[in-house]
């Protein structure tokens, strides 16, 4: 952990909910049909881990988890959600992609999900976090909307 990361609580479910991205929102909405804080609860209870981001002055910058696929061993749904916040910090949060998205592979060999291809923050910072796209769904999820399926597989290191 770091200044900029560190667990979430359910207090900052309620913090965060308001403020977040309209895209975030969204997208949500266009998956699962509905957006709302008990959403993000039940995102944050089905998580292991589940954290937090933080700016520079200590504000809150988003939230973001993996749920374990109980059908398929090491693997989970890497979920993320921000506010507007993060366009003050773009540098510190690009930096600390990647490192972030490492963790992750400490307990999970694959992360998966899907993302709305409207939201093309989060698809830029897939690219950059070393996410692949690997399938394209032109009516995804409730909405039927178009959303990429995307992977990020833990590198193998030879011994």
């Amino acid at each position: 952990m770091n200044k900029y990361v560190r667990p979430a609580t359910i207090e900052d479910i309620k913090v965060l909910a308001p403020q977040l991205r309209s895209a975030d929102v969204e997208e949500v909405r266009a998956a699962i049909g509905e957006y709302s804080v008990a959403y993000l609860e039940r995102a944050f209870y089905a998580s292991d881990p589940c954290y937090v981001m933080l700016g520079e002055e200590g504000d809150l910058v988003g939230i973001y988890g993996v749920v374990p696929n109980p059908l398929q061993l090491n693997s989970g749904a890497v979920w993320m959600h921000c506010t507007d916040t993060l366009e003050k910090y773009p540098f510190q949060f690009l930096r600390r992609s990647r490192e972030g998205a490492d963790r992750l592979h400490d307990t999970y060999d694959l992360l998966y999900n899907f993302v709305d291809a409207r939201n093309t923050v989060h698809i830029k910072w897939l690219r950059w976090s070393g996410f692949k796209f690997i399938n394209y769904h032109p009516n995804h999820g409730k909405g039927k909307r178009p959303f990429y399926e995307f992977v990020r597989i833990r590198p193998c290191v030879k011994q």
